[in-house]
């Protein structure tokens, strides 16, 4: 066995990682947090297939 396989992630002090519920989104608010959030994630490549299995927001 690996050593991440044994590693356990917790929040801080130990407590659960916190999460957010972004499923409850409306409106403009998926292109906005990708205008956020995009950059963070890296170069993209909009010519790959969708590995997530949930495509894009407002498709």
């Amino acid at each position: 066995m690996s050593i991440l396989a044994t590693m356990q992630h917790t929040g801080r002090g130990g407590g659960p990682i916190p999460t957010v519920d972004l499923t409850k989104l409306s409106g403009d608010d998926p292109a906005r947090l990708e205008d956020i959030f995009g950059p963070l994630a890296g170069p993209s490549d909009h010519g790959a297939p969708d590995q997530g299995g949930e495509g894009e927001a407002g498709s």
